[in-house]
């Protein structure tokens, strides 16, 4: 029942409450390092067995996919801002992250083919800047990495045949969903651009459509974003040491 959630971001608490988030940030402040507290923040004993007694505050493996998003788009609106959290009060789960107007992103902002955002801290990614060293957090989070970026996973990309090739889209993961929901989306853009094209366009006769600016970008996304960004990152997991080389 939605009277049950707690419903966080950046600015407030729209549903709920600050209680459980606050317990939850008080627990990563003190330091994930340890392994009794990064247990603790997931209602487990230290050697990771379940305590009834405990809250789990913090769904450890939705909010490692929820990083690797992030640093795959490169957000440079973030952690800070554009963020939402949400978590059943009367039930045994953990803080769910969500992301939300993530448009700083894949070229946008600064956020170019090799911008890294491992370092990130404080806000939204407090418990990441503290559990990153924990040598469990570390493997839970290569195992993700393993899981998407490998054999398949929605972030595989064949190092062989990088390039998109409609004809074979399962060389390359990420292209082929982005080419599939610009597909759906392609029709609307003209409403799009007619309600949005002029507005960072003051004083000038040509605003943004559909034709000359989105099926360009689009193009170039297909093009130099889809087949180099998830090696680059893969390497800056890697450097970072979230995943082993």
């Amino acid at each position: 029942q939605k009277e049950n959630w707690d419903a966080i971001n950046q600015d407030s608490t729209p549903d709920g409450n600050y209680g459980a988030w606050n317990r939850m940030m008080a627990i990563a402040n003190s330091g994930l390092l340890n392994k009794a507290n990064y247990q603790r923040i997931q209602g487990n004993n230290p050697d990771g067995t379940r305590n009834p007694a405990y809250e789990n505050l913090l769904d450890v493996d939705n909010y490692i996919d929820y990083l690797i998003v992030n640093f795959y788009g490169g957000n440079m609106d973030w952690p800070a801002r554009n963020w939402y959290a949400g978590r059943d009060r009367t039930g045994s789960a953990g803080f769910r992250f969500f992301p939300w107007d993530t448009e700083a992103t894949m070229g946008i902002f600064s956020a170019d083919i090799n911008v890294d955002r491992t370092s990130v801290s404080g806000y939204v990614a407090t418990p990441y800047a503290s559990a990153k060293n924990n040598p469990d957090f570390r493997m839970t989070f290569a195992d993700h990495v393993y899981r998407h970026f490998f054999n398949g996973g929605v972030y595989y990309v064949d190092p062989q045949y990088p390039n998109w090739d409609p004809t074979h889209p399962e060389r390359n993961r990420p292209a082929a969903r982005f080419a599939s929901l610009a597909a759906k989306v392609e029709k609307a853009m003209v409403g799009e651009s007619a309600r949005w094209g002029d507005q960072h366009l003051s004083g000038t006769t040509l605003p943004y459509t559909r034709n000359e600016h989105w099926a360009v970008e689009k193009t170039n996304l297909l093009k130099n974003w889809f087949p180099r960004r998830s090696s680059v990152v893969l390497q800056q997991f890697k450097n970072a040491g979230l995943y082993p080389r």
